[in-house]
Formats: structure tokens, sequence, C-alpha cells
């Protein structure tokens, strides 16, 4: 099994954007500036053969070509955040794609995360607490 994703690589306008978004913010653990993607399908662990299979769907998937726009920042994991992102605006362009994305994962035989899609970029990660102080939050 191997942990999956589909992703879009960043322009680099909106990666150097973000590299200094991530210089601003006192992260602990940055994501790094080569790795910044647009995540538009999680698969989780998946098989050799699911993955070889949405290979082939998605090298005869097609989409025109579209704009990326950041919007705003935040973080997942709410009272105990685990994850601060740059958000990228929703446009119907980057919809349809990820819903393509997401069928020929299906087709493929995989099950994407059933999560709502929200397009953003991972900036950096807070490394969870130490069991002592995890007792102490809890």
């Amino acid at each position: 099994m191997i942990r999956a994703f589909v992703a879009l690589p960043l322009p680099a306008g909106v990666r150097t954007r973000l590299e200094a978004l991530q210089f601003l913010l006192p992260l602990p653990r940055r994501v790094d500036p080569a790795d910044l993607h647009l995540t538009l399908v999680f698969l989780g662990d998946i098989a050799g053969a699911q993955l070889a299979a949405l290979d082939d769907h998605l090298a005869a998937l097609r989409h025109p070509p579209f704009a990326l726009a950041l919007a705003g920042a935040g973080l997942f994991g709410g009272a105990r955040p685990q994850v601060v992102w740059a958000g990228v605006a929703p446009s119907e362009p980057l919809a349809r794609l990820q819903a393509k994305v997401a069928r020929a994962a299906r087709e493929a035989g995989a099950a994407p995360d059933p999560r709502r899609f929200t397009p953003h970029v991972t900036l950096g990660r807070f490394p969870p607490p130490l069991p002592e102080a995890a007792l102490r939050l809890g």
C-alpha cells in the first residue's frame, strides 16, 4: 500500500507569496517550499494496481488552464490546531478539475477522502502535544 494524493504544483508567483507568508508566521514545522502544492484528492493508502489504474485515468484527463488566487489563511484542528494553511479562492474551473480527478480516482477503484473539498495549501504543522501536556489539555 502507498499513501497517495493527487495535487497541482503551484505557479511561481503563488509559491513566492506563500514562502513570504511562511517566513512571517511563527510556524514550528514549515512545509518545505519545494513541497507546497494544492491537493485535489487525498486517497490515503492505495494498492499499487489501483495507483497504476489511476495514473492511466489521469493521463487521459483534459482540462483547460486556469488562474489560482490566494484567499485568506487559517488553522485546521479546532481548539488544538494541527495545520496552518493558506486558502485558495474557489472557482468553477478548479471545482470542475477536482470533480474530474475524484471521478477518475473512483473509476480506478480508489476511495477519495469523503470530506468536502476545501482548496488550500498547507504551510506548516504543529507537533502533537507531549503526553503530559495532552492530559492537561483534556
